[in-house]
């Protein structure tokens, strides 16, 4: 397992796991869900996984999708398991678990949203906010905004894989205009309900703060009314390392 953490070796030992076979995956399945386990050995165990290519390596990856807590982890169980869906659609998921996770990191990415409006709003009010670690905050919200908005695609991906939904994602992200309207027709008749509604009004050219209070809207979210110093401290106990830092 150790060799999964070096580049040149890592192929030669998923290689070792495979012709170990099932006694290989259990012991995988065991290490994947310690969490006491160095998270550059545990951010390979996922794509390891997935090369086994069994029902059985498409359960252990969605239980532990919905239970681990490591985001780095997390996004490479979301990639394996994008991958074994692609590869055989025919691999069985829960739907109704996969889609309250996509529905709970929507929500998650309208809240990230929804402090960084409370942040920019804070530093125009009072411009000596606006020093290196207050810009670096905003980016870093941005940023943790966006990925999980791409998450939300890959996991659309997952429950339907016939789906090109990472050029959607792509799409949407693209200079050109004509190749944006396109892919928001494609999420307008991909997507469903509340988690259409709120993606189309997150990937919309609006002003951050007329996205968020469209979206939240769709998913029935309640937004409080935050003050500059009140968003800091609930920064302060958020889930991401990255933020509290």
């Amino acid at each position: 397992m150790e060799l999964l953490t070096h580049a040149d070796c890592r192929p030669a030992a998923r290689k070792a796991f495979l012709a170990i076979g099932p006694t290989a995956l259990a012991f995988l399945e065991r290490a994947l869900a310690d969490r006491s386990l160095p998270r550059k050995v545990r951010r390979h165990l996922p794509r390891t996984i997935h090369r086994f290519e069994t029902q059985w390596a498409l359960d252990i990856l969605q239980a532990q999708l919905l239970e681990e807590t490591d985001g780095a982890v997390r996004y490479k169980i979301l990639r394996a398991l994008v991958r074994l869906r692609a590869n055989d659609s025919g691999l069985r998921i829960d739907h109704e678990a996969m889609a309250e996770l996509q529905r709970q990191t929507l929500e998650r990415a309208v809240a990230i949203a929804d402090r960084c409006v409370h942040l920019e709003e804070g530093q125009r009010q009072e411009p000596s906010r606006r020093t290196v670690g207050g810009d670096l905050l905003v980016a870093s919200l941005r940023e943790k905004e966006t990925n999980a908005l791409e998450r939300v695609f890959r996991m659309q991906h997952i429950l339907r894989p016939r789906e090109s939904y990472q050029l959607y994602w792509r799409g949407l992200n693209s200079r050109d205009r004509t190749r944006r309207a396109a892919s928001r027709e494609l999420v307008e008749h991909s997507f469903t309900g509340a988690v259409r509604d709120a993606v189309l009004a997150m990937t919309d050219d609006a002003p951050i703060a007329a996205r968020v209070q469209e979206a939240s809207a769709a998913l029935g979210m309640s937004l409080e009314e935050g003050t500059y110093e009140g968003t800091l401290e609930g920064l302060i106990d958020d889930a991401s390392e990255t933020i509290r830092s």
